[in-house]
């Protein structure tokens, strides 16, 4: 078991290199962020579950399902206009990115799972 976790761990990792190297995405943000969701006793979180942003900011957040469970859905309070609203797939990162409209701490939740 701990060699699988092992192997999924460096697998995650690369697909995250891999992601942010990619010369076809945006240009570069002003703050980049990786969250990831896990799952525990049942629960599942984002964690990071909350994000500090200045307005004008454009963010990148790359975000990785790490649950057993399947699909579940990232967005945050305020930004969901603006494309922060999506599903991510077990193994498969996506990478929202945004620009800040409001300053402030703001909250992640799922908006399949309110």
């Amino acid at each position: 078991m701990r060699r699988l976790t092992a192997v999924l761990a460096v697998i995650l990792s690369a697909a995250v290199v891999r992601a942010a190297q990619n010369p076809k995405e945006a240009p570069k943000a002003d703050r980049n962020f990786t969250s990831v969701n896990i799952e525990y006793k049942g629960a599942k979180v984002w964690t990071p579950s909350t994000f500090i942003v200045k307005k004008g900011e454009t963010v990148a957040i790359t975000l990785i399902n790490q649950t057993p469970s399947g699909r579940h859905g990232f967005a945050i309070e305020g930004f969901e206009d603006q494309g922060v609203k999506v599903e991510v797939g077990a193994e498969e990162p996506v990478t929202v990115r945004f620009k800040a409209v409001k300053s402030g701490l703001h909250r992640v939740y799922c908006q399949l799972h309110p």
